[in-house]
């Protein structure tokens, strides 16, 4: 079973929380830190859950998260990891076609993991939701 775990984005602020420790429904709020009173009016947030996945290098891979994905040889695409109705996944952000073949690159559950890196998420990277290609894969 996978950790439940959330991230929220303060629209307000325009930050980040990268934890979220207590969400209180009666009340509104949300507790941002485990150390120190940090409540945060739902309101003002967007909730980002964890989907228990992490990238090549060990990063926490969150809804919302733009990942590096590696598709055919040297070549890099800018993909976003969304849930649907089938749960966890990520879609490429390009025109979903590779080259010359005709078959749409639309989805992956997460066989190719290893090869995926955070590079961003939607609200503090916006620019990369043009979804082009990235530069070539040294190494």
């Amino acid at each position: 079973m996978r950790e439940i775990k959330f991230r929220a984005w303060d629209t307000k602020d325009k930050m980040m929380y990268e934890e979220v420790v207590g969400i209180d429904f009666y009340n509104g709020v949300l507790d941002m830190h485990p150390d120190y009173l940090c409540k945060v009016s739902m309101r003002d947030c967007v909730l980002m859950q964890f989907t228990g996945r992490y990238d090549k290098n060990g990063k926490e891979i969150y809804e919302g998260d733009y990942l590096s994905y590696n598709i055919a040889g040297n070549r890099r695409e800018v993909a976003i990891v969304i849930q649907d109705k089938f749960g966890w996944t990520f879609e490429l952000l390009n025109d979903g076609f590779y080259g010359d073949i005709e078959t749409p690159i639309i989805r992956d559950k997460w066989k190719h993991i290893d090869h995926c890196e955070v590079i961003g998420n939607i609200y503090e990277n916006p620019e990369l939701a043009k979804g082009e290609s990235c530069e070539p894969i040294s190494g």
